[in-house]
């Protein structure tokens, strides 16, 4: 910056200046103006960003609830946890409590979308999978999520397995009076 202010002093050092030339010059300082330009483009680019955001949010809204419904389980997480981070990006535009609250609902689907699987983990005493879903729930930075969800599933498979019992000695009742 030295350099460039050091040549725009000396280029015009042997020309006469008029009077409009003179009131420009001595009002803009050319560190002045570069620091605006500089401030310029850093708010352009930011606009870009957050307008880039913007429209990739209809996208990967779709993406992530596709995915979640299928077995690729990871992206979904990835997306959400993607989401989750441009929904701060965007938070000064228009619309943000509509995004938060629809961010908000996909997190519930897909938190229920994980159930069907951990339940089947904890069956099968999966330590493998129970691993994997507690690894996206920490990337999520939501292990009390996984908590509630773990303990919700267990109570559910030991629910059904109680139903399961008291059943079986209803029909070994009525077998037995019959």
């Amino acid at each position: 910056l030295l350099e460039i202010n050091s040549r725009v002093e000396t280029t015009y050092d042997d020309e006469p200046l008029d009077d409009e030339y003179n009131y420009l010059s001595s009002s803009v300082d050319p560190l002045q103006k570069l620091l605006e330009l500089e401030t310029t483009l850093s708010n352009m680019q930011s606009t870009t960003e957050k307008l880039s955001h913007h429209a990739l949010w209809s996208k990967s809204m779709r993406d992530a609830r596709q995915r979640m419904y299928s077995d690729e389980i990871l992206p979904a997480a990835s997306l959400l946890l993607q989401l989750q981070k441009t929904l701060v990006v965007l938070e000064d535009l228009p619309g943000n409590e509509e995004r938060a609250a629809s961010l908000a609902t996909l997190s519930r689907e897909f938190d229920e979308s994980l159930r069907p699987g951990l339940k089947k983990a904890l069956k099968a005493d999966d330590v493998v999978r129970l691993r994997m879903y507690l690894n996206i729930f920490r990337n999520m930075d939501d292990v009390a999520g996984f908590e509630s969800l773990y303990v919700s599933a267990r109570c559910s498979i030991l629910s059904l397995t109680w139903e399961e019992k008291r059943n079986e000695r209803r029909r070994r009742r009525r077998k037995r009076s019959g």
